[in-house]
């Protein structure tokens, strides 16, 4: 069954790679290489993924780049989705998701100034593997997956690749899921609040702890934030089992944007209390503006972002698996009524 991930997108090389090294490890353990629709102005764009597999559209064919149709991007500022509104709980980094709010090193793979830690990176040789053809951001296209006309048009999976529940997971992904898929088409859950990112975050601050410097006193867990309501769940259930994990280590929730407190106010609250070495565990999927500016907090560290992280391709594929376990049992239990 084919294997859609949902993402905002970005032009930025450092977001494209980190996602690529996702799509190799999910292509590893699945056999299925995914394909990623972009909610922004980027091509394909979603409804094109869609359209690529399920060979249709609600305007017409589809060709497998997925060109023959766009997303309402919203306006120039950089908005995007179906309604011009952004939910930054759902960004892997919306300062990068649209390639307009902010710039980061383009030869960094992780945003943080330096390649990807081997021990927890993907796939240190390249953004996408071998022998693959990508778009200019390191992300598979669908004419290099596959042939989608030799594919089932029976259906696929779509995983939205979000730590939130906010606007982009519960409307507009459904929304173009709707417009553009077919029968036998299934949505999954997004990443928010699965045991696969605790041990994603877990692993980022042991990694950063055992090469910068060791254990810190104090942590600023920081996500993206959302004004929507349930949009911060996620996150922060993250942080509490974060917290679990570090009995004594005060874990304060901060935010990027939309709502407070904001990453130097925690900061500064965690100093003032007397905390002498504070790291920030970055709540963000891939590198741009907001991992850009957890960098420059004045953190004695900050973890790297989460979507390369070997847990996060074991969610993607439990997501994959189970969805689509679910569809060949609705699609066997059709077929025992039709006969």
């Amino acid at each position: 069954m084919p294997l859609v991930l949902a993402v905002h997108g970005s032009a930025l090389p450092a977001a494209g790679a980190t996602v690529g090294r996702l799509c190799d490890a999910v292509e590893r353990r699945t056999g299925v290489r995914p394909v990623v629709g972009h909610l922004d102005h980027q091509l394909p764009s979603l409804g094109g993924a869609l359209g690529a597999w399920g060979g249709w559209d609600a305007a017409g064919p589809v060709d497998a780049a997925g060109t023959a149709d766009t997303v309402d991007t919203g306006d120039a500022a950089g908005e995007m989705g179906t309604s011009g509104a952004v939910d930054p709980a759902d960004a892997m980094d919306p300062g990068s998701a649209m390639g307009t709010s902010g710039a980061m090193d383009p030869g960094s793979a992780t945003g943080t100034g330096g390649a990807a830690d081997p021990a927890d990176a993907m796939d240190p040789r390249s953004a996408t593997g071998t022998g693959t053809a990508t778009d200019k951001t390191g992300v598979m296209d669908p004419a290099g997956a596959a042939d989608p006309g030799s594919a089932s048009h029976a259906g696929a999976v779509v995983v939205p690749l979000l730590l939130g529940d906010g606007f982009h997971c519960t409307v507009d992904i459904p929304a173009v899921v709707a417009a553009h898929g077919g029968p036998g088409w299934v949505l999954t859950p997004s990443l928010s609040g699965a045991f696969e990112v605790d041990a994603a975050l877990a692993g980022r601050l042991a990694r950063a702890e055992a090469t910068r410097g060791g254990r810190v006193d104090a942590i600023v867990f920081a996500t993206a934030g959302s004004s929507r309501p349930g949009g911060n769940g996620g996150a922060l259930l993250a942080a509490r089992r974060l917290a679990g994990r570090r009995p004594g280590t005060p874990v304060v929730t901060a935010y990027c944007s939309a709502t407070g407190p904001t990453v130097p106010q925690a900061l500064a609250g965690l100093r003032a209390a007397g905390h002498r070495r504070i790291g920030i565990v970055t709540h963000l999927l891939a590198p741009g503006r907001f991992t850009a500016s957890l960098d420059a907090a004045g953190a004695d560290l900050v973890t790297e972002p989460l979507a390369d992280h070997p847990a996060v391709a074991d969610l993607v594929v439990r997501r994959y698996r189970e969805a689509a376990a679910d569809a060949g049992r609705a699609a066997r239990r059709i077929a025992h009524v039709a006969a």
